[in-house]
C-alpha cells in the first residue's frame, strides 16, 4: 500500500543504512546479538509511518525524498522498537521472533537484555542529532514504553483486569511509539502545529488499534503467519482485550485461567475466547480507533494522495495482514 508513495523505497533504504551505521561493528557477542534482529528484518512499519507523515506535509503530488533529519528520526524509532522486542521475548519467554530463534533462546536472557538496552540507548544517542525538542520527544516515548511494560507486568495473572487497565498499558507499549513516529516525521518536515497534532493523533489511534489486532492474532493466527509463538499472552498470564471481553460471560474460561493455562489447555482457552464473540467485539473496538485516527487526518490540510494512503493503511491494518513488528 505504501508502495503507492514514489520515494518510499529509496527513503526506507536510507533509514536501513542509518540503522546499521548506528550499530556495534566488529566481532564478539555484543555485536552479534545487537545486530541479530535488525538483520532478521521486520516490516519497518514505524519508520515507514514517520516517512509517510513527512510526505503528508508536502503540498505537491510530486513527492520529494525526505530530509536527513526525518531519516535519522525514523532510524531512532526502529532502534527503539527493536530494543523492546528483545525485552518482550525475555519477559514472555518466547523462543521465536521474526520467524527465527529469539535472542534469549539463542544466547540466554542476559545477552538479550544487554542487546535490547544497547539498541534503546543507540536510539536516544541518535535522537540527539535532531535537537533538544525531538530528543525529548523520543526520550519521553522510551519512558512511556517502560511504564506500559511495567503496567502490563503489574496486571499479570489478574483475572479482574479491566478495559481501562489494558488501554493504560498499550497506550505506552504500542501507541506512544507510533504516535511519536508520525509526530517526528511531520515536525522535522516543517509542518504546521495543527498538522503535527493531527498526525500524532492518527499515529496514537493507529497504535491502539494495531495492538488490539495483534492481540486478536495471538489467539486466532498461526505461528507461521505471525513469525512468533501464538497464545504466549494467555500462557504468560497477560489477559488482553479479547480475553477481558470473554471473561465477562464465560465461566468455563474463568475456570481454566484460575487453574492455570498451559500447553495442555491453551487451545481450549483460545477456542472459548473465539466462541464467546469476544474476537469480533475487540475488532469493533479496533475499528473505532481506526475511525478516530482517520477523522484526525480529515481535520487538517494534508497532501491528499498521502492522506488517502494513510487512511487506507489504517483500514487494511484491521485485517492483520500488514502489521508486523
Amino acid at each position: 500500500m505504501f508502495s503507492l508513495l514514489p520515494p518510499l523505497q529509496r527513503d526506507v533504504d536510507r533509514v536501513a543504512v542509518a540503522v546499521r551505521q548506528s550499530l556495534v561493528s566488529g566481532e564478539g557477542l555484543l555485536a552479534e546479538a545487537v545486530n541479530y534482529l535488525i538483520e532478521a528484518q521486520g516490516g519497518y512499519a514505524r519508520p515507514i509511518l514517520a516517512l509517510a507523515a513527512a510526505y503528508a506535509s508536502q503540498p505537491s503530488n510530486e513527492l520529494e525524498p525526505v530530509n536527513e533529519s526525518v531519516i535519522t528520526a525514523a532510524a531512532a524509532i526502529e532502534l527503539l522498537n527493536v530494543g523492546t522486542l528483545y525485552q518482550d521475548d525475555v519477559i514472555d519467554h518466547d523462543s521465536v521472533r521474526r520467524g527465527i530463534q529469539s535472542a534469549n533462546a539463542k544466547w540466554g536472557d542476559g545477552p538479550a537484555i544487554i542487546a535490547g538496552d544497547h539498541l534503546m540507548f543507540s536510539a536516544i544517542s541518535l535522537s540527539l542529532e535532531l535537537g533538544p525538542v525531538s530528543a525529548r520527544d523520543l526520550l519521553d516515548t522510551a519512558f512511556a514504553l517502560f511504564r506500559g511494560e511495567m503496567k502490563e507486568l503489574e496486571d499479570c495473572r489478574n483475572i479482574d483486569r479491566n478495559e481501562d487497565e489494558y488501554f493504560e498499558a498499550i497506550s505506552g507499549k504500542q501507541a506512544s511509539l507510533i504516535a511519536t513516529a508520525c509526530k517526528l516525521g511531520a515536525a522535522l518536515s516543517g509542518a504546521e502545529a495543527s498538522t503535527i497534532r493531527a498526525l500524532e493523533k492518527y499515529g496514537y489511534e493507529l497504535g491502539l488499534a494495531g495492538q488490539i489486532i495483534d492481540d486478536i492474532m495471538d489467539i486466532t493466527a498461526s505461528q507461521e503467519f505471525l513469525g512468533k509463538p501464538v497464545g504466549s499472552d494467555l500462557l504468560g498470564g497477560i489477559y488482553t482485550l479479547p480475553v477481558i471481553y470473554a471473561l465477562r460471560d464465560s465461566k468455563e474460561l474463568q475456570k481454566i485461567i484460575l487453574a492455570g493455562v498451559d500447553a495442555t489447555n491453551l487451545n481450549d482457552a483460545k477456542q472459548l475466547v473465539i466462541s464467546s464473540g469476544a474476537i469480533e467485539e475487540a475488532r469493533q473496538t479496533a475499528r473505532k480507533h481506526v475511525r478516530d485516527g482517520n477523522a484526525a487526518l480529515g481535520g487538517v490540510q494534508l497532501n491528499p494522495h498521502v492522506a488517502d494512503v494513510l487512511s487506507a493503511f489504517a483500514e487494511h491494518m484491521l485485517t492483520g495482514a500488514c502489521w508486523r513488528e
